[in-house]
């Protein structure tokens, strides 16, 4: 628990700092910082006679000009009572503990407090963990600007392991996990800056696999400590649709689970759509009402100016031909700047603000020939930039805060792909 929420109705219970309608901790972490306000220092020695384990710096001075020397005195005796004079250490107070110059996994072992979620020290992933009565809910978020895959080992011993999407509230079950120590293991894919909401929810079902491979690599992988940063758009990568397996690449993938093995075939046909693209542009930004893009670059590329800075939606049309309509039909958009909405033969498919740009097409495809229309919008940015060069008169926008004269630098915008159809049968 952080220093901050303090102050909010709060007490110890059964040896855990309790938070009114924010949950229960075991240890309060306090800031990075030799002030403490002496409020704050009043309520901490409260909690730790009470049975709380705090970890953190002893405090020196106070940071409010309204405290007076009287105030500063008891701020002083707190301090001295509550930490000792020694760079690192730890004090009984009370029923409770103080530690400081400990890392706070130190202090965890010390209390014999199991991590609530292990992960790969290398990865910069964050968590957050709320308990209901009935379920475990995680938010994880990576700060990667690649692809992760990475094993995250819970301090759950049972319940069933499920993923919910927060961008169209799907839940299904987590297919690649596993149990040991008391723990559950769950293999999880990240896009870049990409974020996952695992819950465990009361029951007793099984995984279908720990261990996932494809010619002879490892795709994903339930051992403790065990990730994937890819470097690359060219990898093998797997998701579900409720019981179906979708895959990124054709071939034979191997599930492993207590010792034995099976395996599935994905029969996989690609179409490249990153050719001959009709572009349509709003009105009043000095670009022509329309363009034919031969191959799919960033406007920032193209060689006229005001298509070059275009900020606003951008859509983005062609047509092309399936032989078939297999069980499923993604598109995957590839690279877009910034927001892209789908649309598929007159029906809209949906939007997606973040990677990856994909979306199951199936039930809007048709045998033969579709529509496809892509409308991408961009930030503000590029045409800021550009009306720095405009003359008072002949600007388009007005902003507090423009770019500065010297910063030039145009970001990606529009639909950059490479788009492709794949049909899995």
């Amino acid at each position: 628990m952080n220093a901050e929420i303090l102050h909010n109705k709060l007490s110890v219970e059964n040896g855990k700092i309790h938070v009114e309608n924010a949950g229960d901790y075991r240890i309060i972490t306090l800031r990075d910082s030799k002030e403490m306000l002496l409020s704050t220092a009043k309520k901490l020695k409260e909690l730790v006679l009470a049975g709380a384990v705090i970890l953190g710096d002893k405090p020196l001075d106070s940071p409010s000009l309204m405290d007076e020397e009287n105030d500063l005195k008891e701020l002083a005796t707190i301090a001295d009572e509550l930490w000792g004079t020694s760079e690192e250490g730890v004090k009984q107070v009370g029923k409770g503990k103080v530690y400081w110059g400990k890392s706070l996994y130190e202090v965890l072992k010390a209390e014999r407090i199991d991590q609530d979620v292990i992960l790969p020290e290398v990865l910069d992933i964050n968590w957050i963990h709320r308990e209901t009565t009935d379920a475990h809910i995680y938010f994880i978020a990576s700060n990667h600007d690649k692809p992760v895959d990475a094993t995250l080992s819970f301090r759950i011993k049972d319940g069933n392991a499920q993923l919910w999407n927060a961008f169209n509230g799907e839940q299904q079950d987590a297919k690649i996990w596993s149990t040991t120590n008391n723990r559950t293991n769950v293999a999880l894919s990240f896009a870049p800056s990409g974020s996952a909401i695992v819950v465990f929810s009361k029951g007793n079902k099984q995984p279908y696999a720990s261990k996932v491979t494809y010619k002879n690599k490892v795709v994903l992988d339930t051992e403790t400590g065990w990730y994937n940063i890819h470097d690359t758009e060219n990898y093998p990568s797997i998701s579900w649709n409720g019981d179906k397996l979708l895959a990124s690449k054709a071939g034979v993938y191997t599930f492993s689970q207590y010792g034995k093995e099976n395996t599935k075939t994905i029969v996989l046909k690609e179409q490249s759509l990153q050719n001959n693209w009709q572009l349509n542009f709003d009105d009043g930004w000095d670009t022509p009402k329309s363009i034919d893009m031969s191959e799919l670059i960033s406007l920032t590329k193209h060689n006229n100016d005001a298509i070059k800075h275009y900020s606003g939606t951008t859509t983005y049309t062609k047509t092309f031909n399936l032989e078939a309509v297999g069980s499923h039909v993604l598109i995957d958009l590839g690279t877009v700047s910034n927001i892209a909405e789908l649309w598929c033969n007159g029906k809209k498919v949906g939007v997606k603000w973040s990677p990856p740009f994909q979306f199951d097409i199936k039930e809007y495809a048709q045998k033969g020939e579709n529509a496809l229309e892509v409308k991408v919008t961009n930030t503000w940015r590029n045409q800021l930039i550009f009306d720095n060069k405009r003359l008072k008169d002949k600007k388009k926008t007005w902003t507090t805060n423009p770019p500065k004269k010297d910063e030039t630098e145009l970001e990606s915008s529009g639909l950059i792909g490479p788009v492709v159809i794949k049909t899995l049968n």
